[in-house]
């Protein structure tokens, strides 16, 4: 009993399907569209991987999962300066179900979805 008790707690913790490559879409606030495509690494509840857009390719420098959420950060290096960008969200059924968030920007939402 304790043991199925014990197995009832931890299944929640498991990792949803978060690995692999994602198609994104976004709107920013001036109304452009924005696609492109997360390849995501994961290794127990650690995340790494790569975004690549029409910005270029970024890694993912740091990243967790929890059951169905997810979070990771990312650096996009420019000429300029570094910015950080903050992701967080939850996977529901086949869709990942993002907020991107960087400098005092507002919040960005972001869907993606895995290519069939």
């Amino acid at each position: 009993m304790k043991l199925i008790f014990s197995l009832l707690l931890v299944l929640p913790v498991l990792a949803a399907d978060f690995a692999g490559p994602w198609k994104f879409s976004y709107r920013t606030s001036s109304g452009i569209t924005r696609e492109g495509k997360f390849d995501l690494r994961i290794n127990g509840d650690q995340v790494t991987g790569t975004i690549t857009s029409d910005r270029g390719t970024a890694n993912i420098e740091s990243g967790r999962i929890y059951g169905n959420e997810i979070s990771f950060r990312l650096i996009r290096h420019s000429s300029y300066d570094d910015i950080e960008v903050d992701y967080e969200g939850k996977l529901d059924g086949a869709t990942l179900r993002l907020t991107m968030q960087y400098g005092t920007h507002a919040p960005i939402a972001i869907t993606a979805t895995k290519p069939s």
